[in-house]
């Protein structure tokens, strides 16, 4: 665990309306930014910039990162890749190793220890939500799926997960429904996904991942792919 604490980690997400940095290094956050997205583009026009603040503010090189860590979604189509695209390639260029981690769990492991499971939930719209349920450990109660969150209630008191934390926009956004499952919110900003917890979370992580076979969860079709094919079906349908 020592040698874990002495690393350089930096850890990066862009899977929400909100984007993180972080650098991490002997269990301390040195420096950490969230950012809430202005534009479509954003994710993709600001992340290399924020890494480069983040290193600057700490005094610190690229090159000197032991480890790099990014969360893999689920979330937004383009802002997944961001990441992913982004933290990997560095990774691969400086010869680093490299840990992805769930967007649930990241959103989730702020309340990891105080007790109760946790129930973690992203706005996927479409009248859907991405969401995830971890014990008090972290151990997943849950695996992420995206549902209605009426079927989301029906399957969580199905497998007897309740009084649960519950954090996230998708939370937020449909809390009434989900208030049989959900015992209590916590305040803003705890429903954004910070970097720190994910680099934290990365470092733990290390050993178990192979780093070839990482690839992003999106868990559905983009919506432009599946207009895409709806106009398909319906033109073989009318032929």
């Amino acid at each position: 665990m020592g040698f874990q604490q002495e690393k350089l980690v930096l850890a990066c997400d862009t899977s929400s309306a909100h984007s993180s940095v972080c650098l991490i290094h002997g269990g301390l956050v040195l420096v950490e930014t969230c950012v809430t997205v202005t534009s479509r583009d954003h994710h993709s026009r600001h992340i290399l910039s924020d890494i480069a603040y983040a290193l600057k503010a700490t005094g610190r090189d690229i090159s000197e990162v032991s480890l790099f860590v990014a969360s893999i979604g689920p979330g937004a189509f383009t802002g997944v890749r961001v990441t992913l695209s982004t933290i990997k390639g560095l990774a691969y260029a400086l010869g680093k190793p490299f840990v992805g981690v769930s967007s649930l769990e990241a959103l989730a492991g702020q309340f990891f220890g105080l007790g109760k499971p946790v129930l973690s939930a992203l706005d996927a719209r479409r009248g859907e939500i991405y969401a995830g349920a971890y014990s008090s450990d972290g151990e997943p109660l849950l695996e992420p799926c995206c549902v209605a969150p009426e079927s989301l209630v029906k399957r969580c008191l199905e497998i007897g997960i309740s009084g649960v934390i519950g954090v996230g926009e998708g939370v937020l956004k449909y809390q009434e429904t989900l208030s049989q499952i959900v015992d209590s919110i916590p305040p803003d900003p705890m429903h954004r996904i910070r970097a720190s917890v994910l680099g934290f979370l990365g470092l733990n992580k290390q050993a178990e991942q192979d780093v070839g076979a990482l690839d992003a969860i999106y868990l559905r079709r983009p919506e432009a792919v599946e207009k895409l094919l709806a106009r398909k079906r319906a033109l073989k349908d009318a032929s």
